[in-house]
C-alpha cells in the first residue's frame, strides 16, 4: 500500500510503497505540453486499486485488479473498506483534509465523492448507474464526431431518464464551450450549435450505436428500469453491463447566425456589423468647412469635397488617400475623429446591372471580412494561449468601423470639383498613421501563400493565416494580407481580402 506524496496525496491499495507519484499524477508530469496534461486531468479514470490511468476505464478497477479481486468476492468488500477508512486515517495523520486543490483535482474528487455517497445510500450496486456521454456535431447534414473526451456522471437508479439526460446534456454543453474543444469540430463560422433539447438525437454508443427515442414514458422512467431495459435489449455490451455503465452518444445540428432573406445575395457567411444612417453629408475643402445652415445641431460626417481631382496623385492630397484596384480612399472626420472613407471606383463596378448597389454590397462584404477578422484573431490569440505560447498584439483596423447611407440621395450627375462621395452608401474606418516610427509591411499576395521565414513577426503572420484556413474547415483563406507595424511589434491589419 502506498499513497501519492508528491502529486493528489490519495492512497492505494496496489501503489507499491516508495512511489511519490501515482500514475495518473506520473503521466500528467511526463505530458509534454500543458494541454494533455490538462486533458489528463479532466478526462482520465483511475483505478481505485493501483492508481493507473486510462481514457477509457469503464469501473473503478482496471484489468487486472478487477481479475485479482473477482477471484474473492469477500476480498472486493474487505477491500473496500480497508481503502476507505485508510484513506481517512492518512488524510487525518497528514492533515490535508482542507489543502486547496486545484479545480481538476477538485472536480475528480467531487466525482469520488458522488460515487461514494450513492453506493452508502445504495444497499445494492445495482441502483447505481454510470453515464458516459460523447458529442456529435451535425454540420450541413454531415455528422462530425467531436474530439472532445465524453462527459462521465454517476446518479441514483431512482433518478428519472429526463433528469439525467438534461443533467448531462448541460455538462457536455458547458465542456464543449469552456475547454477549447469548440474550435476543433470546424463548425463554419456563419454556423451555431442549436440548443434546442429538442432537435437532439440520442443513441445507446458502442461499436454499433442503437438510436433511441426518448418519448414520454421513457423520460418519465427511472434510470435504473431504463438501463435494465436496455441490457435485456442487447443494446449495452457486457462489459458496460458488469459496471453498470450507460454509454451514450447526442447528435446536435448547428444552424445558421443568420436567417435574414438579404443573406442570400452574398457570397460567404454573414457576421455582425454595424450601420449608421447619415443625416446629412457636410464637405470640407482644404481648410474650410461647408456646414448648411440649420443643420447645426444634427449628427453629420465631414467628407473631404473635390478629392477625386488628385486620383493621379502617388501621394495624399487634399483629402484625397489613396486608391487600389477597385476603391478610392478620402479624408473624413466623425464624431471629433479623423476616419477614412471608402467607396467602390465607378469604372471598376461599371458593368454591374446596378453601379450604385454593386458599391454597397461590396462594402458590406468588407465590413464583414473585418468582423471575421476580430473572430479569427481572438481565436488565434485563445489557441496560443492553450499552448503556452505569447504572440505580438494583432488586430484588425475595424475598430468603431460601420457602413453608413445617406438619408437624402446624392444629386447626379457631380462635377469633380465638387465632389465629395461617390455613391450615397461608404464605408468609415479608423484613419491609420502611415508615417512616423510606423512600417507598412504586406505578409502575403493574393495567390501567393505568405512566406516569411525570416523573422518571428512574419513566422506568426504565416501561422495566423493557417490558423483561419484550420478554424473555418477549408473555407476561408485571408490573401493579400497586409498592415502597419508599430516598433513594440504589434500589428494593425487593413483591407482585408478573402478567398472562400
Amino acid at each position: 500500500m502506498g499513497y501519492c506524496q508528491d502529486g493528489c496525496g490519495q492512497v492505494f491499495d496496489a501503489l507499491p510503497n516508495g512511489y511519490k507519484l501515482c500514475m495518473k499524477c506520473k503521466k500528467i508530469q511526463d505530458a509534454p505540453s500543458e494541454v494533455e496534461k490538462k486533458a489528463i486531468r479532466d478526462t482520465y479514470q483511475q483505478c481505485t486499486n493501483c492508481s493507473a490511468a486510462f481514457p477509457n476505464l469503464e469501473g473503478p478497477y482496471c484489468g487486472p485488479c478487477q481479475r485479482t479481486l473477482n477471484a474473492d468476492p469477500k476480498l472486493t468488500e474487505l477491500q473496500q473498506h480497508i481503502s476507505t477508512f485508510d484513506k481517512a486515517a492518512t488524510s487525518e495523520r497528514l492533515n490535508k483534509g482542507s489543502t486547496t486543490q486545484n479545480p481538476s483535482l477538485t472536480k475528480a474528487n467531487e466525482m469520488k465523492q458522488k460515487m461514494a455517497t450513492a453506493k452508502s445510500a445504495s444497499k445494492n450496486l445495482n441502483e447505481i448507474v454510470h453515464v458516459d456521454c460523447t458529442l456529435n456535431i451535425l454540420i450541413k447534414g454531415k455528422l462530425v464526431k467531436s474530439p472532445m473526451p465524453p462527459v462521465t456522471d454517476v446518479f441514483m437508479g431512482t433518478r428519472k431518464v429526463n433528469d439525467v439526460f438534461d443533467t448531462i446534456s448541460k455538462g457536455l454543453l458547458e465542456a464543449f464551450m469552456t475547454s477549447g474543444f469548440n474550435t476543433q469540430h470546424k463548425i463554419p463560422i456563419n454556423y451555431k450549435l442549436d440548443l434546442d433539447p429538442s432537435q437532439r438525437s440520442w443513441a445507446v454508443g458502442g461499436k454499433t450505436p442503437y438510436t433511441i427515442t426518448l418519448t414520454d414514458t421513457v423520460l418519465n422512467t427511472t434510470i435504473k428500469a431504463y438501463f435494465d431495459e436496455l441490457c435485456r435489449k442487447s443494446m449495452v455490451s457486457d462489459n458496460c453491463q458488469n459496471g453498470r455503465r450507460l454509454p451514450l452518444a447526442v447528435s446536435i445540428p448547428t444552424i445558421p447566425l443568420h436567417d435574414d432573406d438579404d443573406d442570400e445575395d452574398y457570397e460567404g457567411a454573414s457576421a455582425p456589423h454595424a450601420s449608421k444612417a447619415i443625416k446629412s453629408q457636410y464637405g470640407r475643402k482644404r481648410t474650410h468647412s461647408q456646414i448648411a445652415p440649420g443643420l447645426e445641431n444634427e449628427d453629420f460626417i465631414e467628407v473631404a469635397i473635390g478629392w477625386i481631382q488628385h486620383i493621379k496623385q502617388s501621394v495624399p492630397v487634399d483629402g484625397y488617400l489613396g486608391k487600389g484596384l477597385y476603391k478610392y480612399v478620402f479624408w473624413g472626420k466623425y464624431s471629433g475623429h479623423d476616419v477614412a472613407i471608402l467607396q467602390y471606383q465607378r469604372d471598376a463596378i461599371a458593368e454591374s446591372d446596378s453601379p450604385k448597389t454593386e458599391n454597397a454590397r461590396n462594402l458590406e462584404k468588407e465590413l464583414r471580412l473585418l468582423k471575421f477578422g476580430d473572430y479569427f484573431i481572438d481565436s488565434f490569440q485563445r489557441r496560443a494561449d492553450a499552448e503556452g505560447v505569447m504572440l505580438p498584439a494583432l488586430s484588425w483596423n475595424s475598430k468603431d468601423a460601420f457602413l453608413a447611407k445617406l438619408t437624402q440621395p446624392l444629386d447626379s450627375p457631380v462635377d469633380d470639383n465638387d465632389t465629395s462621395l461617390v455613391f450615397d452608401t461608404f464605408l468609415v474606418v479608423p484613419l491609420l498613421d502611415f508615417g512616423g516610427l510606423f512600417v507598412e509591411r504586406k505578409f502575403s499576395g493574393n495567390n501567393e501563400v505568405g512566406k516569411n521565414d525570416a523573422d518571428r513577426l512574419g513566422q506568426v503572420m504565416d501561422a495566423f493565416a493557417h490558423h483561419v484556413v484550420d478554424d473555418s474547415n477549408g473555407e476561408f483563406v485571408f490573401a493579400d494580407i497586409q498592415g502597419l507595424v508599430a516598433p513594440s511589434k504589434a500589428v494593425i491589419l487593413f483591407d482585408p481580402q478573402a478567398h472562400t
